[in-house]
């Protein structure tokens, strides 16, 4: 039995900022793929709880071939074991170069969604006796959910706490998602990992793991219908003058700046201006890697620079 509690004015306080929220209807029409991109870091981590949070994960090397793997969600479950999970409505297909493609079936209903278990194109891989808890509905700021799963075979259940302990920005090495919502998952008390869903449209973004020495795991999500172009192929550049005394801003001729910020390494916005100018004084900078990021009538882009 799922138990949910909200303490978003408890123990976050209160706040005048928009805070975004997942419902069951966001799922109804899900219908979007992704490429799933992979990082290790021994330095960051997966940053702070609260409201309004600016994560920075661009400097990460996406280590991963682009086409390595991808991940389509449909709602009318059409894998080859569908008939073994009764109750699923939706199912998550991956896709590996090299690999066999694999299907997560889940059932969604008003209150909840569950994952029922997994399975290749020529057997059923694990099924769960009692299911795993995905998100619950309304998730808003501050929800705590409890509960518990138990695969077949195993000896006994595994407890789990999800809770959704922040919202804000999210920079990833091939774009810049505002409104998302990140969800940590605490299992038997000793594991946790936390992952980050974009509102609108509703689907995953990343995912990070702790390991074993400190070093974390980051899985991307990048969108396949991304109107940010993929960081394989940059929609804009920068570059210093000679005295370092302001960043020139290259785009493309059909775009249009409305807004440039300056962050630093620990996503601090440190300058803003908002015009449509293609440069930006950072004279008062001190020396340092920084991070910009542009907004424009094409999508928001965001590129790492040095200032000398």
């Amino acid at each position: 039995m799922n138990k949910i509690i909200n303490l978003s004015l408890l123990f976050f306080g209160l706040t005048t900022f928009a805070q975004p929220v997942i419902n069951s209807s966001d799922f109804d029409n899900l219908n979007v793929s992704y490429k799933i991109k992979n990082a290790t870091s021994s330095t960051l981590t997966e940053g702070a709880a609260g409201a309004n949070i600016i994560w920075n994960f661009s400097s990460l090397i996406l280590t991963a071939d682009p086409q390595a793997g991808v991940q389509t969600v449909t709602q009318v479950p059409n894998g080859p074991f569908s008939s073994s999970f009764s109750n699923a409505n939706y199912v998550f297909k991956s896709s590996s170069n090299g690999s066999e493609d694999y299907y997560s079936y889940y059932n969604k209903t008003a209150n909840v969604i569950e994952e029922l278990g997994g399975s290749t194109n020529s057997a059923v891989d694990y099924s769960y006796i009692d299911p795993y808890t995905l998100l619950v509905f309304p998730f808003t700021f501050g929800t705590i959910s409890t509960d518990s799963a138990q695969e077949v075979g195993q000896s006994s259940p595994i407890s789990e706490t999800i809770t959704y302990d922040a919202y804000g920005t999210l920079i990833t090495p091939f774009g810049t998602f505002n409104n998302v919502i990140r969800a940590s998952r605490l299992q038997n008390n000793t594991y946790t990992d936390f992952i980050w869903y974009n509102t609108a449209p509703f689907a995953p973004i990343l995912e990070v793991w702790q390991q074993i020495g400190g070093e974390r795991d980051f899985t991307f999500y990048e969108p396949s219908t991304l109107a940010t172009p993929s960081f394989e192929k940059k929609p804009i550049y920068v570059y210093t003058n000679l005295s370092n005394e302001s960043l020139n801003i290259v785009i493309d001729d059909s775009m249009q700046i409305s807004q440039t910020s300056i962050f630093d390494l620990s996503g601090k916005k440190i300058l803003q201006q908002a015009s449509n100018s293609n440069s930006i004084n950072i004279e008062r900078l001190a020396s340092g890697i920084y991070f910009v990021q542009v907004d424009t009538n094409n999508g928001i882009f965001t590129q790492k620079f040095i200032k000398k």
